[in-house]
């Protein structure tokens, strides 16, 4: 069987054992494959968003620059064509 193609997943967490955690939950397995960005700030995660190819958004809602539905909507404004999980 072949390996499956990497989905590219940008993280955007500042807490770092948030981060070990989902990098565990996310680790590959003979079905799946992921490659992850992280971004400790809403504003590296927005630059990320403009020169990565990113196939979904992982995202903390309470980010040193960014609180709440506000750090949502200018994720999705910098990026609607990408899922974004909150």
């Amino acid at each position: 069987m072949d390996a499956p193609k990497p989905i590219s997943v940008l993280l955007i967490e500042n807490n770092p054992d948030d981060v070990a955690l989902i990098r565990g939950a996310l680790s590959p397995s003979p079905f799946f494959s992921a490659s992850i960005t992280h971004a400790s700030t809403l504003r590296t995660g927005l630059e990320c968003l403009k020169k990565d190819h990113i196939d979904v958004v992982l995202m903390d809602l309470g980010l040193p620059d960014g609180r709440g539905l506000d750090t949502f909507e200018k994720a999705f404004a910098s990026a609607s064509h990408v899922p974004i999980i909150i």
